[in-house]
């Protein structure tokens, strides 16, 4: 016997035989069988007949998708009838597939939502007494600044202009500066403000030149808590204070002359009667004429009384002053700080003059 087979032998009667599925066929140590039913064929072989199948999860994945759209859309129209919202209103943002742009869009409608808080609480404390208040007390640190050049000219649009750009000063919320209807309302209410504070601090003016109170005490009166007073401030205050009476000195004259019949005042012999006449009508203490001290030239004094003025111009007589001392500054300075010194110094001058 040889050894091949005598190992045969050995093997078919201590092991049983092997079997080895190859493509659907199985070997029994040398026999093959093929399988007799259809479904013995493996899954994964080339020559399945589920091949043409496999396109199918594609299809049922759209399909699914679709539904779940469906589904979210049901479930936005509901959630927004129960918030009282229009049904579409979450129609587009419920067909948002993709959970990244879902929460893009959702951060961008929070941070819509919240500057519209926000514009709505600044545009709430515009509207606010405290705030109100607030302002007017800046407003008249304004009126009261040394460096002031006009006091109705220009100024209510130079200080929105600046409370713009420095919100902090005057307490403005940032929020508000976007919102043009609440600058609107801002700018209205600076108008407003400076007008009262301009009419307050004549009549307190006024009342110090009849009581004959000291510069100290109109200078409290006239700052109160809202800045600190200075030198610069002390004879800013003095300044309008002595033109105050030089413009009222000016309209009784005018009055005194405008009352006399045309032909007395065309008159060349009862000119002296009219200027002892409208003298006689103003108290002793009121016959101070700083303008004389922008100036000896008469022709100044022509330009002045050309135009008829009424006491409650005050301010617009002092921006005139103001700009007369603004043309000397550029006449002898050529440099903007060189003419700011001037026109301190010149109107600290006068009014220490009419002082004293």
């Amino acid at each position: 016997m040889s050894y091949l087979a005598r190992f045969r032998r050995q093997t078919t009667t201590t092991q049983p035989s092997p079997s080895v599925t190859l493509l659907g066929a199985t070997f029994h140590g040398g026999a093959v069988t093929t399988p007799t039913c259809r479904n013995q064929l493996l899954p994964s072989s080339p020559l399945s007949p589920r091949q043409g199948s496999l396109r199918r999860p594609c299809t049922n994945s759209l399909e699914t998708e679709q539904q779940e759209v469906k589904r979210l859309k049901t479930y936005a129209a509901e959630v927004c009838r129960s918030k009282g919202l229009p049904e579409n209103s979450l129609e587009e943002f419920a067909a948002i597939n993709d959970i990244k742009l879902m929460m893009i869009k959702l951060m961008a409608e929070l941070s819509c939502f919240h500057g519209k808080v926000q514009a709505a609480e600044a545009a709430k404390v515009l509207e606010s007494l405290d705030f109100e208040r607030s302002l007017g007390d800046r407003l008249r640190a304004c009126l009261l600044s040394p460096n002031l050049t006009a006091y109705v000219t220009d100024l209510s649009a130079k200080i929105f202009d600046f409370s713009k750009k420095n919100p902090s000063v005057f307490k403005i919320p940032v929020e508000a500066l976007q919102d043009s209807d609440a600058m609107d309302r801002l700018d209205v209410l600076m108008k407003k403000i400076l007008t009262a504070q301009r009419g307050n601090m004549k009549q307190k003016l006024i009342a110090s030149i009849e009581k004959r109170s000291d510069l100290s005490t109109l200078a409290r009166s006239l700052a109160g808590n809202c800045t600190e007073l200075t030198m610069a401030h002390w004879a800013r205050i003095a300044f309008m204070q002595s033109f105050l009476i030089d413009f009222r000195t000016l309209c009784s004259h005018q009055k005194t002359a405008n009352a006399q019949p045309e032909e007395a005042s065309t008159g060349p012999s009862l000119q002296p009667q009219t200027d002892e006449g409208s003298d006689n009508n103003v108290p002793i203490d009121t016959t101070a004429s700083a303008s004389h001290g922008l100036g000896e030239d008469r022709e100044d004094d022509n330009d002045n009384e050309e135009r008829t003025w009424s006491f409650s111009q005050y301010w617009e007589y002092l921006d005139k002053v103001l700009d007369e001392l603004k043309e000397e500054a550029q006449q002898k300075h050529a440099f903007p700080q060189a003419r700011a010194d001037y026109i301190k110094h010149e109107t600290s001058r006068y009014s220490l003059a009419a002082v004293h």
